[in-house]
């Protein structure tokens, strides 16, 4: 092991002589050295990372707004961000020394300096660790080490002779209540393959149905044409029909005029004159009237038939095949090719430039509640939250506020000023987990790398967002000039 110059955050490997399998409790910790001061005010993130052929990788790490670190390696870690930042500090440990234990290692701190409030790095000396070759000494320390633990065996092989006796009794209950389950399960994956057949005969007629509908609205389609086309015509035959009556009423009025005029009129021909006036005043109130409910009934018909169509639409769309629940996710050229997105339901990431304009970040958000009976898997990676909706289950809350900014989600007449998260930490990276791969999309990188996906390649952008107050679970971010960068990554 090597050690260099003094600085302000300091990496110490304990013990100091290191033999695979044979040294225990092997200690790599950083921590304040009050020899030299730092510039930080406030810590935001430290982490330990070792060298290798592609540079350096993460091996453990703790943010000011997690409760647990995150490691990369088989060992355990104890790490704590204080608001005393002499207090802060970073350890891991291996119970056993290994191959994985040697090599050169980096603790790196990442705070706000006091004055400006800029962010700084502050990188510890680096430590190497060397595999050691082992003495006599290191073989009569071990042999001292197995002879002392051996020493306890004898006087308590009997009492764990009879601990064993009631194990084994307790053991044989719980083994036949297994068994009484286990009929119980059997009959349950029974009733469930019913179930299941059910349900396929259930899509088979869902298909019909759909196929039905198409030749509704095909029909439909005629019909409306026809009905429309006998609008216009009525439309048209009732306004000449209006104009008629208007000449005729008014040819009544100049004849009775005249004859009154130009010859004796007696009374029973005046009231045959009347009588037909009122004839012709009563036709056309008809006439009216039998065209005003032909478009009512028309109407009628058409709106509930467009309802029925628009109810499939609906649980059409629930068929979808991404994990349930109500999310957005970042744009990838475009949204999912997915019955969850149909119907152009977005939201929009609202900040100012450099320049005075603004920009706009399109967020694909799920048209509805995705009712499908796909979970989100395990895995480290983050969705964004829509405004008013909780996140998904197995998924943690996490926000950036924006409030200082000038900057605002948007969601059609909603606005918000925080951009939410909800982030999934299980798992492994390195275990590909499955996903919809029918079309591109893109998640938000945590854990340092992006989550592997079966049969999907990725690449990676980024995205600016002008803060740095944060709260609960988020993706992966570095700071610089009070500007937050996430990592997104795009999969095809």
């Amino acid at each position: 092991m090597t050690s260099q110059p003094a600085t302000p955050y300091r990496l110490t490997c304990l013990p100091a002589h290191v033999v695979t399998k044979v040294t225990r409790q092997v200690r790599l910790r950083c921590d304040d050295n009050a020899l030299v001061a730092s510039k930080i005010e406030k810590v935001n993130r430290i982490r330990m990372l070792k060298k290798s052929s592609a540079g350096w990788i993460l091996v453990a790490e703790l943010r000011d707004n997690e409760d647990k670190p995150l490691k990369t390696m088989n060992v355990t870690v104890l790490a704590r961000i204080d608001q005393n930042v002499r207090n802060t500090s970073l350890e891991i440990i291996w119970e056993v020394a290994s191959k994985d234990t040697y090599g050169t290692y980096i603790c790196e701190v990442v705070g706000f300096e006091k004055d400006t409030q800029s962010s700084v790095t502050e990188l510890t000396s680096q430590v190497t660790i060397l595999e050691e070759a082992v003495t006599t000494r290191d073989l009569l320390d071990l042999f001292q080490d197995l002879k002392r633990e051996l020493s306890g065996y004898d006087d308590k092989t009997e009492k764990r002779v009879l601990g064993h006796d009631a194990e084994i009794a307790s053991m044989k209950k719980q083994i036949n209540a297994l068994y009484f389950r286990a009929e119980d399960t059997t009959q349950n994956v029974t009733f469930l393959s019913d179930h299941v057949e059910e349900l396929e005969n259930q899509t088979d007629t869902v298909g019909e149905t759909a196929r039905s509908l198409t030749e509704d609205v095909l029909q439909l389609e005629k019909q409306m044409t026809i009905v429309n086309t006998s609008i216009d015509s009525t439309n048209n035959t009732t306004r000449l029909l209006r104009h008629d009556m208007t000449d005729m009423r008014n040819g009544f009025k100049k004849f009775r005029e005249d004859m009154k005029t130009l010859h004796k009129v007696d009374d029973s021909f005046t009231r045959e004159i009347d009588t037909l006036e009122g004839k012709l005043g009563k036709l056309s109130r008809n006439m009216l009237s039998q065209s005003d409910v032909q478009k009512t009934v028309d109407a009628r018909l058409t709106s509930r038939r467009l309802g029925t169509f628009d109810k499939f639409l609906e649980n059409f769309a629930q068929l979808s095949t991404w994990p349930r629940g109500k999310y957005a996710l970042p744009s990838s050229n475009g949204c999912p090719l997915d019955r969850a997105f149909f119907g152009n339901s977005h939201m929009f990431l609202d900040t100012p430039t450099n320049s005075g304009g603004r920009n706009h970040k399109f967020l694909c958000e799920s048209t509805r509640v995705v009712r499908s009976n796909r979970r989100w898997p395990e895995g480290h990676y983050c969705v964004n939250k829509v405004i008013g909706i909780w996140c998904p289950d197995g998924l943690e809350k996490g926000q950036v506020d924006l409030s200082s900014a000038r900057s605002k989600v948007r969601k059609g007449a909603s606005t918000s000023t925080k951009l939410e998260f909800c982030c999934k930490r299980s798992g492994s990276l390195d275990v590909a987990m499955e996903m919809p791969t029918h079309s591109r999309f893109a998640l938000y990188r945590r854990g340092g790398r992006c989550q592997k996906v079966k049969g999907m390649r990725t690449s990676k952008k980024y995205m600016d967002v002008p803060s740095t107050l944060v709260s609960g679970v988020i993706p992966d971010y570095d700071v610089s000039s009070g500007r937050m960068r996430f990592c997104i990554c795009h999969y095809y």
